[in-house]
């Protein structure tokens, strides 16, 4: 599905690129990106609320994924729901662009994703032997006697809470599905967040800036607990933290320099596999980043 989606948003940024510079023109353009972004989100979406129970190996490809017409259909359709938009919004609304805030948003994000991949895929390539290099030599000599190996998590802000969501597909989520509690990423940043909440001078001592009750520092912990549960803002050690207790979840992470440290090690006696993460220093010159660890 992800290969068809590619060739979609190709096949219309095609299309795009034949329009001209005026004002009604490059409205058309957007509204024909923005009803590609939403119709692909949309089908994204259903996929995954499908298939939310199925294997973490599963194919994720459909049976019309080499469809080149089907591909070619959805192209003529966005163009002709564009055409028939410019009717309308100069009739109605001239120069409004047919885009709404949701729309708009979406489209701000996926830009400012591939534009982080796009640094991040720069700076691979333009990395000698590095720090990123003897880290991960490290790792990889401490994990492999213990039949272990990194699995790579995505760097876009989430890494922390995906290598988690990963581990719980891979060990099992312990009976947090029984409790209620998803584990999807976004889910356990709202976990995280809410327990970050609930007993905020268990943590609140830990991040300097907070560390005193004043109106500022409430002010402040709120922000940041909203920055937790809403943005991409990276996750560390408070975070993970409190997310083990709400899963009530031992979690080990590894490094390459210094030994592994459990968070939730009070609920090892509780039966669940301990979740198993790695932190990286110099992962990339982007900032520092989790990866998952799988047994082989």
């Amino acid at each position: 599905m992800e290969d068809r989606h590619r060739r979609e948003r190709a096949a219309v940024e095609a299309l795009c690129a034949s329009l001209g510079q005026s004002k009604p023109e490059k409205d058309k353009r957007v509204r024909m990106m923005g009803w590609i972004s939403q119709r692909q989100y949309e089908e994204t979406r259903a996929w995954q609320d499908a298939n939310e129970d199925a294997d973490e190996g599963g194919d994720a490809s459909s049976d019309d994924d080499d469809d080149a017409d089907a591909v070619d259909a959805l192209a003529k359709e966005v163009a002709a729901k564009a055409a028939v938009a410019d009717a309308t919004v100069s009739e109605n609304a001239p120069g409004q662009g047919g885009m709404t805030k949701a729309m708009k948003r979406r489209l701000k994000k996926e830009a400012e994703e591939r534009e982080r991949d796009a640094r991040i895929e720069e700076e691979k390539a333009n990395a000698g032997p590095s720090e990123r290099e003897d880290e991960e030599k490290i790792l990889r000599a401490l994990l492999a006697p213990r039949g272990r190996a990194i699995a790579e998590i995505k760097a876009d802000g989430h890494c922390m809470y995906r290598s988690v969501e990963h581990q719980l597909q891979v060990r099992g989520d312990g009976g947090a599905g029984v409790r209620g509690l998803a584990t999807d990423h976004v889910s356990l940043r709202r976990i995280t967040a809410e327990a970050l909440r609930a007993d905020a001078w268990e943590y609140r001592p830990f991040a300097e800036e907070f560390a005193e009750e004043t109106p500022a520092a409430n002010e402040g912990w709120a922000k940041y607990c909203d920055d937790v549960e809403k943005t991409a803002a990276w996750g560390g050690q408070l975070e993970l933290g409190a997310l083990a207790k709400a899963l009530r979840r031992s979690i080990v992470v590894f490094s390459a320099r210094m030994p592994a440290v459990t968070m939730g090690e009070e609920f090892a006696s509780e039966g669940g596999t301990p979740l198993l993460v790695c932190y990286q220093r110099h992962a990339f010159g982007l900032g520092e980043h989790y990866n998952s660890i799988v047994d082989v």
